[in-house]
C-alpha cells in the first residue's frame, strides 16, 4: 500500500483504494455506471433479501439519484468531449412545447437531442416518443439515454458513419 499511517496508525491508502473500500462495505453503487443497472440489483435484493420484486424496487428506487443528476452527467461529458459544440440543457415551462429532449447539441451543423432517463425507473412519454421521431424525420438526431457513454455513443457514430471528424 502506498503512505505512510494515518492518525489512528493504520495504513494511509491512496483515496482510490479507500473510497472503493468505503463503497464495498457499505454497498455503494456508482448508479451513473452503466454496469450497475438497477434491474440487476433489484434481483439481488429478492434473492439475498427474500423480498417481493416491489420491496425491491422500492429500495432501490431510492438509492438511484434523481433524473436532474442523470441530465447533469450526460451534459458535462459530451461537453467535455466536444468543447466546440453548443450544449443547452432545455428547461421546461408552461410556456414551452412538451416532449422536447432535456439536452440540445450542435455540432458540426449537425442537431443531437438527447431525452435524459432514470435508468429503470423513469418510463418514456407517448409525446417525448412522437418528438423524438420527429426530430429525426427532419434530419436531426434524438434518441433516449440514461448514462453519458451512450450519448457519446451516438454522436460518435454519427460523425463515423458521416466520415467526418
Amino acid at each position: 500500500m502506498k503512505g505512510g499511517k494515518n492518525a489512528e496508525g493504520f495504513n494511509d491508502p491512496t483515496a482510490t483504494i479507500a473510497i472503493g473500500n468505503v463503497m464495498r462495505r457499505q454497498r455503494m453503487i456508482d448508479w451513473y455506471d452503466k454496469k450497475n443497472n438497477p434491474a440487476v440489483h433489484i434481483a439481488r435484493l429478492q434473492k439475498e433479501k427474500g423480498i417481493s420484486r416491489s420491496e425491491a424496487e422500492k429500495i432501490v428506487r431510492e438509492q438511484v439519484p434523481q433524473e436532474s443528476k442523470f441530465q447533469k452527467k450526460v451534459r458535462d461529458a459530451v461537453s467535455k468531449a466536444y468543447p466546440g459544440g453548443f450544449i443547452v440543457k432545455i428547461q421546461q415551462g408552461q410556456y414551452s412545447r412538451g416532449g422536447i429532449p432535456d439536452l440540445m447539441v450542435i455540432i458540426g451543423g449537425h442537431y443531437f437531442g438527447f431525452e435524459i432517463k432514470r435508468p429503470y425507473f423513469n418510463k418514456k412519454s407517448k409525446l417525448q416518443t412522437q418528438t423524438i421521431n420527429q426530430i429525426r424525420d427532419a434530419g436531426g438526431t434524438a434518441s433516449f439515454v440514461s448514462y453519458p457513454e451512450e450519448a457519446i455513443g451516438i454522436i460518435e457514430d454519427y460523425f463515423r458513419k458521416r466520415k467526418v471528424p
